[in-house]
């Protein structure tokens, strides 16, 4: 009876770690509740958002292979110039510098473009924007 008893709370507690890793990985930038944003011990946990390095696009800041650590508990609404994101670009997640912040008919627009070519510059709309660089 203790055997079975173990089984199922060691099959439970294998799920609720599957169920809380694919929470972590998938929910949104602005899904996580105000509330385990300010937990420290949640907020680490919840809000980082672990990224491969692929090219040397962003070289000096970001070397190639290196594994670069975001943040998804932000505003996206509130990112400055200078600040280095990671977001959704037509499926691809993609890492840029903003380089200028506009607002045109109460919309805001990132302009961004990584290290190695500073010049080719993208637009991209809050939404896109999955999660901030942390130093």
């Amino acid at each position: 009876m203790n055997k079975k008893v173990l089984k199922i709370a060691a099959v439970i507690f294998a799920v609720l770690i599957a169920l809380l890793i694919a929470f972590i990985r998938f929910v949104p930038a602005g899904g996580i509740p105000d509330v385990l944003k300010n937990n420290k011990t949640a907020g680490k946990v919840l809000c980082v958002y672990p990224a491969q390095v692929v090219g040397s696009s962003m070289e000096p800041l970001l070397k190639e292979g290196r594994r670069a650590i975001f943040n998804k508990c932000f505003n996206q609404n509130e990112l400055k110039v200078n600040d280095v994101v990671l977001f959704n670009d037509r499926g691809s997640k993609r890492i840029s510098t903003i380089r200028e912040v506009t607002q045109a008919r109460d919309e805001i627009i990132y302009k961004v473009s990584q290290e190695a070519r500073i010049n080719d510059i993208m637009e991209v709309n809050p939404e896109q924007v999955l999660a901030v660089y942390k130093d």
